[in-house]
């Protein structure tokens, strides 16, 4: 796969200078937090600041994000921005074993995630929505942990995974080029039309392939239509006084995502009736419950491609694509 020039600011503020990665990264994240709100939003904020880099059209597009993609508890937002981070740095970058960057660091990321904070999905991070405090703590963690595990990276420290898993991965990402199918992409190309559609979307959302580098949760298509939602509906929170107001009612058991207390609150709740469809619509959210099949696993790999299980990937984003043109209210 071919490097992408677009990406070379990035690389060149996270992999050469290292300084504005020394900046003291909790403590930026936990003031973001409290001006910001939730959790995807506030880590995109804070890993932009970070960079140095314009912050609004990258939080906009996780502003839906919150509470676990499609406020269905699934990957906890602290743990997707990130993914979507490393997805603007690296695009398609391959590394040494012949496989996006974006995957073999994402899932690195996310082990380090998973073994600091408990688990990488919302329910098992923030078991009750109500205390805060736990919500508050990934968010502070997050951008520290993906800054180490990107200089890791740098330094070619080598992945946990064995060769026969790291050649299925490589395996699965080229029949998807052969098959011209990402699954993300097929959703937001069939948008382009009704959301402002970037390159740089698209460099973000590469790492979503099974099931988010193929960890095997939520289901890609889904993704593309929450971040699509978060694009059109998606605001800016700002405000250290309506922020705390929100975690004060969130604390105290209050309904809280009323649209008045954020300016995250429409996408998310738009987000949330594509969740509930799509659940009700496909029995589940994640990818290896829907295709019954592990990407993680070279067991799961060699059967999802021997059975050409792409079709029933494809066949999903056709029906995804159609209830969020309705969501955001265009044209079929």
């Amino acid at each position: 796969m071919e490097n992408s020039n677009k990406n070379n600011a990035y690389r060149k503020t996270l992999h050469d200078t290292g300084v504005t990665f020394s900046n003291w990264p909790q403590l930026k994240a936990v003031r973001n937090a409290l001006k910001t709100g939730h959790c995807a939003p506030t880590v995109m904020r804070t890993l932009r600041e970070l960079q140095g880099a314009e912050i609004k059209p990258m939080v906009k597009l996780v502003s839906a994000m919150g509470g676990g993609v499609g406020l269905l508890r699934n990957e906890c937002g602290a743990a997707s921005a990130p993914i979507l981070f490393l997805g603007l740095i690296y695009g398609e970058e391959v590394g040494d074993e012949g496989i996006p960057k974006v995957i073999t660091v994402g899932q690195k990321f996310l082990k380090r995630f998973k073994d600091s904070l408990g688990g990488v999905r919302c329910r098992e991070v923030a078991p009750n929505f109500q205390n805060v405090f736990l919500c508050l703590h990934a968010m502070r963690r997050a951008p520290k942990l993906l800054i180490d595990v990107v200089k890791e990276n740098r330094k070619h420290v080598p992945t946990d995974s064995n060769d026969e898993t790291l050649s299925a991965y490589a395996e699965i990402v080229r029949s998807f080029r052969e098959q011209k199918f990402h699954c993300a992409h097929s959703v937001l190309h069939a948008l382009e039309d009704v959301i402002d559609l970037t390159e740089e979307h698209l460099h973000a959302t590469w790492g979503l392939l099974g099931g988010t580098v193929l960890e095997g949760m939520t289901c890609g298509a889904l993704t593309a239509g929450v971040l699509a939602i978060g694009v059109k509906y998606g605001g800016l929170e700002n405000s250290y006084v309506r922020v705390p107001q929100m975690l004060f009612r969130i604390a105290a058991g209050l309904e809280f995502m009323n649209e008045e207390y954020n300016a995250f609150n429409k996408s998310m709740n738009i987000g949330n009736r594509l969740g509930l469809w799509f659940k009700e619509e496909f029995g589940g959210t994640e990818c290896k419950d829907i295709l019954n099949k592990d990407l993680s696993t070279p067991e799961g790999i060699g059967s999802y491609i021997s059975e050409n299980t792409v079709e029933l990937c494809q066949g999903i984003c056709a029906r995804v694509t159609p209830k969020v043109r309705e969501l955001l209210g265009a044209p079929q």
